[in-house]
Parts: structure tokens; C-alpha cells; sequence
């Protein structure tokens, strides 16, 4: 009996420890959701306005996928580290890195293994942006006829 007793409490153990570290790993999907349940309109491509950056990570071997998103001329785009401390260390050492996101709370800019880089056009609300990327809107503020 207390052979099973131990075998069910390694089980619950291991699956408990997936489900926290899943749960921590990636911060996109919730974000992807927020964005698009808005009317966001999604791309792949950011070369266009960080093909510079995007070097870099490559040539410094840093994996990260990029999410863009738009809403007339008002560009949200999202970097996805496969690491957290990836996305940590560019923040401390990258210069372009650092100049694109210059004008904003870096706290503000980072939702776990994540990272927003706003583009906003003359009539871009940078603030709703933030608010949409860190999970914070509220629907009923965007749909009020």
C-alpha cells in the first residue's frame, strides 16, 4: 500500500511541476487573444521596421518570433524570446534594442517572455497599446457604440 501511496505523490509532483512551468513559459498566447478579440490585424513579418534588430538577434543566435500587429497606421509588435533571460539580456546590452523602446517604461514594455516595441502613427494611442499587451483593457471600454 505504501508503495502506491509514493508512486501517486511522484505522479502528482511531475504533474504539477509541468503544469507550473508550462503555465510560466510563454505569455504570447494571452497576448495574441487581447490583440486580436480587439480587431488587430495580425503579420509576420517586422522587417520593416526592425530588419536591423532582427540581424542582430540572428547574428548573436538569440531565438525569437515575431508577431505584428495593426490597426490602421498604429503597429504593435511583439517579440517572443524563447527565453526569458534572452529577452533580459538584449534589454541590458542591445543598443537598438534600447533606442527603439527609449521613450517608454521598460516594465511597461515586458509581459514574461515577451516584448512590445509600439510603432503608434500621429492618432496611435501608445497607452491602449500597452494596456492591450499587458492583459489590462477592459472589453467594454473598446465597443461603445
Amino acid at each position: 500500500m505504501m508503495h502506491y501511496l509514493k508512486r501517486f505523490i511522484l505522479t502528482l509532483v511531475f504533474v504539477l511541476m509541468v503544469a507550473v512551468l508550462t503555465a510560466c513559459g510563454n505569455s504570447y498566447n494571452a497576448i495574441d487573444k487581447d490583440f486580436s478579440d480587439l480587431g488587430w490585424e495580425y503579420y509576420t513579418d517586422a522587417t520593416e521596421w526592425i530588419g536591423d534588430l532582427l540581424t542582430e538577434f540572428e547574428e548573436d543566435e538569440v531565438i525569437v518570433t515575431t508577431h505584428v500587429f495593426r490597426v490602421g497606421e498604429v503597429v504593435a509588435i511583439i517579440l517572443e524570446f524563447d527565453l526569458e533571460t534572452d529577452l533580459e539580456n538584449q534589454l541590458d546590452t542591445n543598443t537598438t534594442l534600447q533606442t527603439l523602446i527609449q521613450d517608454y517604461e521598460q516594465e511597461d514594455l515586458v509581459n514574461g517572455n515577451c516584448l512590445l516595441i509600439p510603432f503608434p502613427s500621429i492618432f496611435g494611442n501608445v497607452e491602449e497599446m500597452i494596456t492591450i499587451f499587458q492583459g489590462e483593457y477592459d472589453i467594454s471600454d473598446y465597443y461603445k457604440g
